[in-house]
């Protein structure tokens, strides 16, 4: 099953709205995006770069460039830049809720991005979600091991911020 998501990059009154079919969670997408943001200095158009070139191993595009928002995604990742130039975006996430109208799932709009978390939010909910993500990887190799199946799964890292130096 996969968790799908979107991503929309505001630049003033322009758009842009790219989705994801895999990994839409915090720990995948949401990490990738920050790991993206930090690698390109917050460049506004390093980072859409980065994102619209990034593929998978058979070639296809990771990101799909759409014309509005999916109606079945689990997550959105919004990021407003102020210019291209931006060293400080503004970002929020928004998980699809458990509520539901006429039976269906609500689906997420950009209305719903209320509270901004930073990129700092951004690395924390990535984290913490990769964190749980290798506590499960780790009982699962503990049980093979025992069990006298040998197994190797990944890890995923953790992010961290660059720290910024004070002048002396």
């Amino acid at each position: 099953m996969s968790t799908r998501s979107n991503v929309l990059i505001k630049l003033g009154s322009t758009k842009i709205y790219l989705y994801r079919h895999h990994d839409g969670y915090p720990g995948g997408n949401g990490g990738d995006l920050a790991e993206k943001l930090i690698k390109n200095g917050n460049d506004g158009a390093a980072f859409i770069e980065d994102l619209i070139s990034e593929k998978y191993d058979d070639g296809r595009a990771v990101w799909e460039l759409t014309t509005d928002l999916h109606g079945d995604i689990e997550w959105l990742y919004v990021f407003a830049f102020n210019k291209f130039e931006d060293l400080d975006p503004k970002v929020w996430v928004v998980e699809r809720s458990n509520e539901r109208e006429d039976g269906y799932w609500k689906m997420i709009s950009e209305e719903d991005a209320k509270k901004e978390i930073g990129l700092k939010g951004l690395v924390d909910m990535a984290n913490k979600d990769r964190l749980e993500m290798n506590v499960r990887i780790a009982d699962m190799n503990m049980k093979n091991f025992t069990g006298g199946e040998v197994r190797a799964d990944n890890f995923w890292d953790l992010i961290s911020l660059k720290e910024e130096k004070e002048a002396a």
